[in-house]
């Protein structure tokens, strides 16, 4: 291999890489999906429009988890979902497989999956149960609070928030016992009445904004509630839901939609529904067992380092925070995204695990991450608590090289989207509290104005006092966009680490990061 007097490899001086040894003998498609697929492979892979056959595997010609996602849309056909790309790998297996899902039964109508009384999912359980235990917490309150300049128009954003909530069930849903003890949910439209909009004082607005988030009742009472507020020059829109039917990614998607209602723009359907009558449907396919046992044995038979060291063994639940600024820029992420063929996703969790090896001193390294589990076109603009954890364990010991360990990442993040259809969660017992949580939320949150350089003026985060102060895991590292600048920011349980010691670990961190995103194309 070429080198640089530094001892690298020189990558400027490599030949440019042959891709015909990866193609299949050609073979033409013979049905019009095999033909939009083919068509799709060589748009989004950057081929000869004709060059593409139905052996072609999209990984092995250079498909990366960005490029699946351009991919489904591209190909623009009915049911396609990345977790085909990644399972079927080839147009002739991908159409195929489509025909036989198509062939298993009619696509769920969400129209019609409104109407059932739908039991709670396996992710959904959890929050559940811990409401019904502890009546008065406020633990799993998802609560936002937004100032608005007085640009904002009161009675337009009253009409866009009115709008949105009739636009995505799962605001309106609510939990009931159903038969013999299951838990079930229930679409309860016009359950949440109108938002309107309240005047007070600013004498009063102190105890009002404090006195905002309250606890949920599980049971046959609604899991949302929005409020808009005037206040001399001010404007305030506050929203909260219960964790069990909303996510991180749900929040973003209630913003931007908005935002799009109160500038007229149409909404896109919300498939709630649909999706977790399809989960079921999946649950009970051969498909969903090969995907349990996948995740069954990754963690098996090591003894994994899945956490930086405590200094001290608590469990306690005192919350703790910390934050670096990388000095990396959107731009540096996107830029290495298509030198190093893999997501920012994936070099934030090799970040992790590098970091782990060096904090801890271990080869055997297991974390966990955040997957949207939005894939489907259907479900890009679904409100509920649809992500997945899912698993990475490196034994990091059995690679040369960082950039190895950096395809190893990106292989299992594939294979860990690749078994999504089954809940990771439901199968680990103890193990995913204790592993550390990679939280890749780069994208910015959209805003009312529509102007990115705008979003923060119109539409700015107030931090709420809900009086709920504690963390349930024991360290999660979130990794955001904040004014142009990737941050990563900690909340780990305070009590196991003395001062200095994540922060410690989050150099390590920034520094492993920064030499994939900047150092390694010099």
């Amino acid at each position: 291999m070429p080198m640089t007097p530094n001892g690298k490899i020189d990558r400027k001086a490599l030949p440019e890489p042959d891709m015909s040894s990866l193609k299949a003998a050609y073979e033409a498609p013979r049905n019009e999906t095999e033909k939009k697929l083919c068509d799709a492979f060589a748009e989004v892979l950057e081929l000869d429009r004709d060059s593409v056959g139905i052996n072609d595997d999209f990984m092995m010609l250079g498909g990366s988890s960005i490029k699946s996602m351009r991919l489904v849309i591209a190909a623009d056909i009915d049911g396609l979902e990345i977790n085909d790309i990644y399972r079927y790998k080839t147009p002739k297996n991908i159409a195929e497989n489509l025909q036989k899902r198509s062939a298993s039964g009619p696509a769920i109508d969400e129209t019609e999956a409104r109407k059932a009384l739908v039991p709670v999912t396996l992710g959904q359980v959890g929050f559940v149960d811990y409401q019904f235990t502890n009546l008065n917490s406020v633990m799993y309150n998802m609560p936002e609070l937004y100032e608005m300049d007085s640009t904002i128009d009161a009675k337009k954003l009253a009409r866009a928030v009115n709008t949105v909530i009739r636009n995505h069930p799962a605001l309106s849903t609510q939990f009931e016992m159903g038969k013999d003890g299951v838990v079930v949910q229930r679409y309860m439209p016009g359950s949440i009445g109108d938002v309107a909009i309240e005047t007070i004082s600013a004498d009063d607005l102190e105890s009002v904004l404090s006195g905002l988030a309250k606890p949920f009742a599980i049971f046959n009472s609604p899991l949302f509630r929005a409020r808009i507020i005037s206040c001399s020059e001010k404007l305030y829109f506050f929203m909260d839901m219960h964790h069990a039917i909303s996510d991180g990614t749900s929040i973003s998607i209630l913003l931007d939609n908005i935002r799009k209602a109160y500038l007229n723009e149409p909404l896109d359907q919300d498939n709630y529904y649909s999706y977790i009558l399809n989960e079921f449907r999946q649950s009970e396919t051969e498909e969903f067992q090969k995907a349990a046992e996948h995740f069954r044995n990754i963690l098996k038979d090591t003894e994994w380092c899945c956490v930086p060291t405590p200094d001290h063994e608590s469990w306690g639940t005192e919350p703790g925070e910390d934050y670096i600024s990388t000095g990396l820029s959107p731009d540096d992420i996107k830029a290495a995204e298509v030198r190093l063929g893999v997501s920012g996703n994936v070099m934030c969790i090799t970040a992790a695990v590098l970091a782990l090896r060096q904090y801890c001193n271990e080869n055997d390294i297991h974390v966990n991450w955040l997957y949207s589990n939005r894939s489907d076109v259907r479900y890009q603009n679904t409100v509920g608590m649809l992500f997945k954890m899912l698993p990475v364990a490196v034994r990091t010991g059995e690679y040369e090289a960082d950039i190895d360990i950096l395809h190893e990442v990106a292989r299992q993040v594939a294979e860990g989207i690749e078994n999504s259809i089954c809940n990771y969660v439901e199968l680990t017992e103890g193990t995913l509290n204790e592993a550390m949580e990679i939280n890749y939320m780069f994208d910015a949150d959209p805003s009312m104005s529509g102007e990115e350089e705008e979003d923060e003026d119109q539409f700015k985060g107030v931090e709420v006092d809900y009086g709920f102060d504690a963390v349930g895991e024991r360290m999660g590292i979130y990794i955001y966009n904040e004014d142009g600048e990737m941050v990563i920011s900690t909340e780990h349980q305070a009590k196991a680490y003395d001062e200095g010691s994540v922060g410690r670990f989050l150099e390590m961190f920034k520094e492993h990061l920064r030499r994939m995103v900047i150092d390694e194309k010099n």
